[in-house]
């Protein structure tokens, strides 16, 4: 056994490099967690292993600690880049099984990325002197803290990846995140419709406003722009100030470029070749656009682009957004065994 104290005291203090630290740093945390090492567990290595391979299509790669159904974790040395860690695991995850963990450290920083399948994506974030604390963890998504989140310590989090891997599963799947995105715009859209706005300009605005989400929350479009004009005005009220701003960055879209401080791509596709944001979008839409905006668009399902495309284009049709898109469930129904078994054995 080791102390919370000296277990952080040792590491803390430690400047080796990944290479030579990495085993001693797990070892120390399963003494710390009254578990098992590897080679205790599973001298075979079937299950549990140091340096378990993985072949990937690159060719063989090795997980630096796996233990099947519950994690596969990356070490990098102190103050590394953690995401180049964590985009490594990934592609080890299906060669390892799917664990429903992927864990990347530093020694001094953890996070542990949820990978269940059809749930939200949640990240716990810690370092390695709150494993002396009692405070919560911070628990987030791509885009904002995560709701529903259990309030845990680092020692439980920590624990829970041996013992208990479920108990740090996100609640919601991403068919609800979905459903939830299509009513928030199904309000939006009606709300338009009922100031007489042509269904073909809500439709564009919707689509627009839609894709800056999910291109902010998977970073082709910087967080500053598109989250910074919803979150200030949120604040003001001010929605003239609101429609101006969006408008400018529909144009820069366009054509790439600069907006204030930060350099914006060029989105191609036609969907900003012109730069409209009805005059009737007032505050109530934009605290909806807010809300929308805090989602996990990482998660969102890219059918719901077509689903709202359709809905806001037939104000006839009242079926409930979130039931009429086709959810990833029911693709992979015919996905998997047509397309991706035979690619596999292949």
């Amino acid at each position: 056994m080791i102390s919370p104290s000296a277990f952080v005291q040792k590491w803390a203090a430690s400047r080796g490099a990944e290479r030579a630290t990495a085993q001693e740093h797990f070892i120390d945390l399963c003494r710390l967690l009254n578990e098992q090492t590897p080679n205790e567990a599973d001298p075979s290595g079937d299950f549990y292993a140091f340096e378990k391979g993985a072949k990937t299509l690159d060719g063989d790669g090795f997980a630096d600690v796996w233990l099947k159904g519950h994690f596969a974790w990356e070490y990098k040395g102190k103050h590394k880049d953690l995401q180049a860690a964590y985009k490594q695991v990934q592609t080890y995850h299906e060669a390892l099984g799917n664990p429903p963990l992927l864990v990347v450290s530093d020694m001094e920083l953890f996070e542990i990325h949820t990978k269940w399948t059809n749930t939200e994506k949640w990240i716990y974030r810690f370092r390695s002197a709150d494993i002396m604390s009692d405070a919560e963890v911070e628990v987030s998504t791509v885009s904002a803290p995560a709701r529903d989140a259990p309030g845990l310590t680092a020692l439980q989090v920590l624990k829970a990846l041996f013992e208990d891997p479920h108990r740090l599963k996100p609640q919601k799947t991403t068919d609800q995140i979905t459903q939830d995105a299509a009513r928030m715009f199904g309000r939006i859209s009606d709300e338009l419709r009922k100031w007489k706005v042509k269904d073909m300009t809500i439709a564009r605005f919707v689509t627009r406003v839609m894709f800056c989400m999910f291109a902010t929350d998977v970073g082709l479009l910087p967080r500053e722009t598109f989250s910074e004009i919803i979150a200030a005005h949120k604040k003001s009220g001010d929605d003239k100030a609101f429609r101006k701003y969006l408008s400018e960055l529909f144009s820069v879209m366009n054509t790439g470029g600069r907006l204030w401080l930060y350099e914006v791509p060029h989105f191609d596709g036609r969907l900003f070749e012109d730069n409209d944001v009805p005059d009737e979008i007032g505050t109530q839409e934009i605290l909806v656009l807010a809300e929308l905006d805090s989602l996990n668009w990482a998660d969102v399902e890219p059918s719901i682009f077509g689903t709202l495309f359709e809905r806001v284009l037939d104000p006839k049709q009242k079926k409930m957004l979130g039931a009429h898109y086709t959810s990833r469930a029911d693709i992979e129904l015919i996905v998997e065994p047509v397309l991706m078994a035979p690619l596999r054995r292949e």
